[in-house]
């Protein structure tokens, strides 16, 4: 699993919840709002291109897309990784493209929506297994590659799964591997805004992760 996350459009046609635009132009439409006022439930006119570009209204549901920024902190209060400056991570929901303990509380959120997520261990990358620390002797190691404390590389488990281990220690005979996640029995705390949701295409639902912009290129 990669360190660094490096993780609209849809309108629901009938009861949009969000806020309601006056703005008019050769764009817009009107449509039903679950704005409630005290006439009931109003009808307000609303760009229809900020709806097909946010999605508003749509909740994050198996099946859908949706664009997220973060930051994410440690239990010292630390930034351990962000999408600031960057694009939002966007990922398909209920693919398990994104840890499971942040995923479950994206579930029923929408474009706009901000929220704290404090994820354990176990719903996150996982506690530290000590038996995943290993000693090799240097000439297990590809001769010529110079090798230093926080050094990466890929290996395989017994199952032939690939593994990113990092470099704990460089002896003069023996090196130290740890195979576990960085964040391997961290409390994680997450700052999100949901940026967009959208419905997800039947090719991103086959393949199980997201098309285009923030996703893969086929």
């Amino acid at each position: 699993m990669a360190e660094s996350a490096k993780a609209i459009a849809y309108a629901s046609g009938s009861l949009a919840r969000c806020a309601a635009s006056r703005e008019s132009g050769p764009d817009t439409h009107a449509i039903a709002l679950g704005q409630e006022s005290e006439s009931g439930w109003g009808l307000y006119r609303l760009d229809s291109r900020r709806v097909a570009r946010y999605g508003f209204g749509m909740q994050i549901a198996n099946n859908t897309v949706v664009s997220f920024d973060y930051t994410l902190t440690d239990p010292q209060g630390m930034v351990v990784d962000s999408s600031k400056g960057q694009a939002p991570l966007t990922y398909l929901h209920g693919a398990h493209n994104i840890i499971p303990g942040l995923e479950s509380q994206m579930l029923g959120k929408q474009a706009g929506d901000k929220f704290i997520a404090t994820v354990a261990p176990a719903e996150g990358y996982g506690e530290r297994r000590e038996e995943l620390v290993q000693t090799f002797p240097r000439t297990a190691f590809p001769v010529g590659v110079e090798i230093a404390v926080g050094t990466q590389f890929q290996a395989q488990t017994d199952q032939g799964h690939p593994i990113t281990c990092r470099v704990v220690n460089v002896g003069e005979e023996q090196i130290t591997i740890d195979a576990n996640h960085h964040l391997a029995g961290v409390p994680l705390t997450f700052d999100v805004t949901v940026v967009e949701v959208r419905a997800a295409t039947s090719d991103e639902i086959e393949h199980g992760h997201v098309h285009g912009a923030g996703g893969h290129h086929h």
